[in-house]
């Protein structure tokens, strides 16, 4: 797998779950295993998704070198995944989970994750 095959993935999963991107997909390619992409999606009762990843397929599979996935409603933070080194106190460092004002131990999620997170927090009407 190269990164441009792990990109049309990501655009190609988006579009069958269609929703809506407040802007479109960005991503850029550093070589033919490396790059970054980043967008953010808005749902329909106006929360949001944001997500930013650097991305390494050089072991023939997606790595996530620096992820964050932050989903919001208005200013209110639901919750945030990612890989920050900001809290050493949790034993998944760096990887956690900021749920509302709680921080979390975590493993990496994947986007699917993420997605279906955030579908059980709209159907919960959070």
């Amino acid at each position: 797998m190269n990164i441009r095959d792990y990109f049309s993935g990501v655009e190609r999963g988006l579009k069958r779950r269609g929703l809506v991107l407040e802007r479109p997909v960005v991503s850029g390619i550093v070589d033919d295993y490396n790059g970054f992409l980043h967008f953010r999606v808005s749902f329909w009762d106006g929360s949001q998704l944001t997500v930013h990843e650097v991305v390494s397929t050089v072991r023939g599979y997606p790595e996530k070198l620096r992820y964050s996935y932050h989903f919001r409603k208005g200013s209110r933070t639901i919750f945030r995944y990612d890989n920050s080194e900001h809290h050493p106190e949790i034993p998944t460092h760096p990887h956690h989970k900021h749920h509302g004002e709680r921080i979390e131990p975590s493993s990496p999620p994947t986007l699917a994750d993420v997605f279906a997170e955030v579908e059980t927090q709209m159907a919960d009407g959070r």
